[in-house]
C-alpha cells in the first residue's frame, strides 16, 4: 500500500485492516513515496512521515513499513517497486496492490500503469453505493480492463492479472484537509492516530528545525542549495532534499536538523513556527545566498 502519507490516518489504516481481512492477506506493507512524480512533493520531510506511519502502523502484526522508495534517490514509480517485489517474492507468491477509488481512476497517467497487471492483483477500496464503473466516473480504457480482469465466480487465483472493486467503510478523511485543520490551529483529533498526532514528541526525532524564506522560487532553491554545499564541505552528514521542483518548500534533511526553506506566502499558509510552538524558536535573518 503505497501514498505519501502525509500525514498517514484512519482512513489509510481502516483500508489497510478491511483489505487485509477479506482479502485473507498474512501483511500488508505501507510504502511511503519518496519523490513521487505524479504530483507535487510532500509537505512533510521523508524520514518524519516514515516515523509517523511506523507509529500509527505499531501493535498490528499484519502491518509492517517498507521504506524502500524513500530511500531511493530515484523518483517513486510504482510499477518499479512492484517489480521489485515481484523479484524478492517470486513469480508464483500472490501479490496484491491496494488502491483507494481516487487513485484507481487516474490509473491510466500512472508511468507503465497497464504493466501493473502482470505484476500484481488489484483491490480498490469502493465506498457503498458508488458506481465506478459509469461511463461518466471511469476512463472508457480502464473500464475495459476492469471488465477483463474483475472474477467472474469463485475466489481470486493466480499471483498477479485480477481487479476487484471492494465496498469498504466510508471514512471521508484527507490528509490534506488535515494538514489545513493543524495549519489553522484546529482539532484533528480522532482523524489520526494519538501516536502521529502527538506532534510535541514528534518533534524529539530532531533536535533542530530551521525555517527561512526566500523571496522567489530561485532564491529558495538556491539557499537551499547552498546550505547542502556549505554541510558537505564542513563533512556534515546530507540526506534526501525534496521540494526542489517547484521551489515553493524545500525540505533538507540534515539529520539532527531539519532545514525548511519556503516562499512567504506558504511559510505564512502552515505557520510552522506557531504549528510547532513547543519548540525553541531562534530565528536566523538576513539569509544570503550566492547566485
Amino acid at each position: 500500500m503505497g501514498g505519501t502519507f502525509d500525514p498517514i490516518h484512519f482512513g489509510h489504516l481502516r483500508l489497510a485492516e478491511e483489505m487485509a481481512e477479506g482479502l485473507g492477506l498474512a501483511r500488508v506493507r505501507f510504502i511511503p513515496a519518496g519523490q513521487p512524480p505524479h504530483r507535487g512533493a510532500p509537505h512533510t520531510v521523508a524520514t518524519h512521515r516514515l516515523e509517523m506511519v511506523r507509529r500509527a502502523i505499531a501493535g498490528n502484526p499484519r502491518f509492517e513499513l517498507d521504506a524502500r522508495e524513500v530511500e531511493s534517490p530515484r523518483p517513486s514509480y510504482t510499477v518499479d517497486t512492484l517489480a521489485a517485489l515481484r523479484a524478492e517474492l517470486g513469480s508464483e507468491q500472490p501479490l496484491w496492490l491496494l488502491l483507494g477509488a481516487d487513485a484507481f481512476l487516474a490509473l491510466p497517467t500512472w508511468h507503465e500503469w497497464r504493466q501493473l497487471f502482470e505484476l500484481a492483483h488489484i483491490a480498490v477500496a469502493a465506498r457503498p453505493g458508488a458506481r465506478l464503473l459509469q461511463s461518466d466516473v471511469m476512463p472508457e480504457i480502464l473500464k475495459n480492463e476492469v471488465s477483463q480482469r474483475q472474477p467472474v465466480d469463485g475466489p481470486v487465483s493466480g499471483p498477479a492479472g485480477s481487479v476487484l472493486l471492494r465496498k469498504m467503510t466510508p471514512l471521508d478523511i484527507s490528509a490534506t484537509a488535515i494538514r489545513d485543520t493543524l495549519a489553522r490551529h484546529g482539532s484533528a483529533r480522532y482523524l489520526l492516530p494519538d501516536a502521529v498526532l502527538d506532534t510535541g514528541k514528534l518533534t524529539s526525532l530532531f533536535e533542530r528545525m530551521v525555517i527561512a524564506s526566500g523571496t522567489s522560487n530561485r532564491q529558495t532553491r538556491a539557499l537551499a542549495d547552498n546550505v547542502r554545499i556549505k554541510m558537505k564541505e564542513a563533512g556534515e552528514y546530507v540526506g534526501n532534499t525534496e521540494g526542489e521542483e517547484t521551489g515553493e518548500w524545500v525540505l533538507l534533511d540534515l539529520g539532527d536538523v531539519i532545514v525548511h526553506v519556503m516562499l512567504p506566502a506558504t511559510r505564512t499558509h502552515y505557520n510552522l513556527e506557531e504549528l510547532w510552538g513547543a519548540a525553541e524558536a531562534a530565528r536566523a535573518r538576513h539569509i544570503q545566498a550566492d547566485h
